[in-house]
């Protein structure tokens, strides 16, 4: 059976800083991040989503983080993923997601939270 996913957040001044821990599949899981970036993203100026936990992503796990990211620059938030694996990280430069979602500053902005 697998570990229901979690996501939780930290908000500091304007930055909300999301983790997801567990899956990041086609379901409930991809239902639950929309509907938590919808209602977090429009209150923040930079929005920050950890996926060092996410222990699995398929398509629609992708898609989901091109969503946050769509959402957020709509609303003129800044967006970064934090922690990437190197799988992941190899997931979105196959798709040439990389050049968005991947921004070398991540690093300074998430050592603040940890």
């Amino acid at each position: 059976m697998n570990k229901p996913t979690v996501i939780s957040m930290c908000l500091a001044g304007e930055i909300a800083y999301l983790t997801i821990r567990g899956r990041l599949v086609a379901g409930e899981e991809i239902a639950a991040l929309r509907e938590t970036i919808l209602r977090t993203a429009p209150n923040f100026k930079i929005l920050i989503v950890n996926v060092r936990d996410v222990e699995k992503i398929d398509a629609a796990g992708i898609s989901a983080l091109v969503f946050a990211y769509s959402t957020a620059q709509s609303l003129g938030v800044r967006f970064r993923l934090a922690a990437v694996s190197p799988r992941l990280a190899e997931l979105l430069k196959i798709t040439r997601l990389d050049t968005i979602l991947s921004k070398p500053e991540v690093a300074t902005e998430r050592a603040v939270y940890e």
